[in-house]
C-alpha cells in the first residue's frame, strides 16, 4: 500500500495507469501519459548527468529512459529523487557498466551539492 492513505479503488486504479504507463504500447489509450513521464524523466537524466549523456554510447539515452520506467518501481516523483532513483536503478542493473555507474553517483554527488549549497545561501541570506 502506499505510503498515502488513498481508498483502496484508487490505489487500484492507480497500479492499473502504471501498468500501462510502464508498458509504453503505442495502441495503448494511456500513451500520452507515458509521454509525459518519458519526457520528464528524459529531461532530469540529460539536465543532472551530463558527463554520463555525453559520454556513454553503448545504447540510447532513449533505451536507457524506458529499461528505467518498465524496470524500477520509483518511489518519488520530485525532480531530486527522480535522480535519486535512476543511480538506483544504475546500481542494481547489468546494464551499465561499473566505470559509468561510477559517474552517474558522482554526479548525483555534485547535484546534492549544489542543492545544499542553494538552500544554506537561502537561509544566509534570510537570516
Amino acid at each position: 500500500m502506499s505510503k498515502f492513505n488513498a481508498p483502496l479503488k484508487m490505489h487500484f486504479e492507480t497500479e492499473l495507469l502504471c501498468k500501462a504507463i510502464r508498458k509504453h504500447s503505442e495502441e495503448d489509450s494511456m500513451n500520452i501519459y507515458g509521454a509525459v513521464i518519458y519526457d520528464n524523466i528524459y529531461d532530469v537524466i540529460m539536465n543532472t548527468f551530463p558527463l554520463f549523456t555525453n559520454t556513454y554510447t553503448d545504447m540510447s539515452i532513449d533505451e536507457i529512459v524506458y529499461l528505467f520506467i518498465r524496470n524500477h518501481h520509483s518511489e518519488d516523483p520530485e525532480y531530486f529523487q527522480i535522480a535519486m532513483e535512476f543511480t538506483k536503478f544504475a546500481q542494481n542493473t547489468d546494464y551499465l557498466p561499473i566505470n559509468i555507474v561510477k559517474l552517474i553517483e558522482f554526479e548525483l554527488a555534485i547535484l546534492n551539492v549544489e542543492i545544499n549549497l542553494d538552500v544554506s545561501s537561502k537561509k544566509n541570506t534570510m537570516e
